[in-house]
């Protein structure tokens, strides 16, 4: 499995891929046949089959856990990328979503625990297919709680910074999108044009999911 980094040219098709240097990330036939529906294109995207699901088959869960609030531009654009890509209703997906808040909300121990409560309470029953986790805080929310929320279930995350491989030393189904500074590709593209299949698609994985 590979780690997607992305560079300022975000959805250009040649993206720096940074193979993991720890164990595959999944590592059981039922992790793996849950994410293979969920299959990544060369964008790093997540893309359904190519046709719909029959109406007969059974409700896959997907949850998107957001670091900040819905109305950030960021967190619309990945919501509306995950939608248009995935298409829940066509291909039989329940699409839950939740933000942690945490650019209005100082996340401090306290509140990282109420979160750890909350999610219990709501989920403890619930058993996901896929979770989609953006930015770092989600990340590591997910990173130490995951196995405690939901274990075994596959992870993919986006808009992660500092990311490193050693990070997911020993946590098996967890991979994604992490975005680097490359100031020497962040002045070329500022100057180079466009290509028209990514033009209008701004941020990362919103674009690429979208492309």
């Amino acid at each position: 499995m590979k780690i997607l980094t992305l560079k300022p040219s975000y959805c250009r098709r040649s993206h720096e891929l940074r193979r993991r240097q720890s164990n595959p990330p999944f590592s059981s036939a039922e992790t793996d046949s849950r994410l293979s529906f969920f299959h990544p294109d060369p964008c790093g995207s997540l893309v359904p089959p190519a046709t719909g699901i029959a109406n007969d088959t059974p409700t896959r869960h997907l949850l998107l856990l957001n670091s900040y609030h819905q109305s950030l531009k960021w967190d619309e654009e990945i919501y509306a990328a995950i939608k248009a890509v995935l298409r829940p209703a066509e291909n039989n997906i329940e699409l839950h979503v939740e933000n942690m808040d945490t650019k209005r909300v100082p996340y401090t121990d306290a509140y990282r625990s109420q979160l750890l409560a909350l999610l219990k309470n709501a989920y403890g029953k619930m058993r996901f297919d896929l979770i989609i986790a953006s930015d770092n805080n989600a990340y590591d929310f997910l990173r130490t709680y995951r196995d405690e929320l939901f274990p075994g279930v596959p992870v993919v995350f986006c808009g992660v910074n500092n990311f490193e491989p050693e990070q997911l030393q020993g946590i098996p189904a967890f991979t994604g999108v992490a975005e680097i500074f490359d100031a020497r590709a962040l002045a070329h593209d500022a100057t180079a044009p466009r290509d028209p299949r990514t033009a209008g698609s701004e941020s990362g994985i919103a674009g690429c999911l979208l492309s």
